[in-house]
Order: C-alpha cells, then structure tokens, then sequence
C-alpha cells in the first residue's frame, strides 16, 4: 500500500515538474496574469460604430472621421462605416 502511495506521489510530482519546464498549457487565471505581457491586459475597450462588438484599442483600426478618432474591429467595418457616412451626407 504504502509503495502504491510512494508512488503516485512521485508521478504527481514528476508530471508538475515537467510543466514547469515546459510551460502548462492549462494555465490558471493567476498563473495567466503572471505570465502575460503588461500591455495586453487591462487595455481600453473600444466599441466599433459599425458593428458594435468591442475591441482593445491597441488592436482596433483607427480613423478621424468628422474630427474624432474612431475605432473598428477590421478594415472591412472601417470602409462600410464610411461608405454609410457618405451615403447619409
């Protein structure tokens, strides 16, 4: 019983060894934030005009559009966006 024991604890610990020196692909939320780069959480969100879903602001597609900075989810927004705006003007 005891050498059963033994050894589950040595596979547990054997399994937990080689995740760290690999890197676990099954990472917690603490362990998440610890290992992501600073500027990718906690970024501003910003709301595409055109189809409403929201995006960090450092991947969004940007334009001044009528003096203000708009931000879309991809090109494709961007140019229906505008082509809308020429449309209602």
């Amino acid at each position: 019983m005891i050498k059963i024991i033994f050894l589950g604890v040595l596979v547990y610990l054997l399994v937990r060894l080689l995740r760290s020196l690999r890197g676990s692909s099954t990472l917690g939320p603490k362990e998440f934030r610890k290992n992501e780069p600073a500027g990718r959480l906690g970024g501003e969100m910003v709301k595409d005009p055109q189809c409403h879903v929201y995006v960090p602001k450092h991947e969004a597609v940007s334009r001044v559009v009528d003096g203000r900075e708009v931000y879309f989810c991809s090109e494709r927004c961007m140019e229906e966006y505008l082509e809308s705006k020429k449309k209602t003007n």
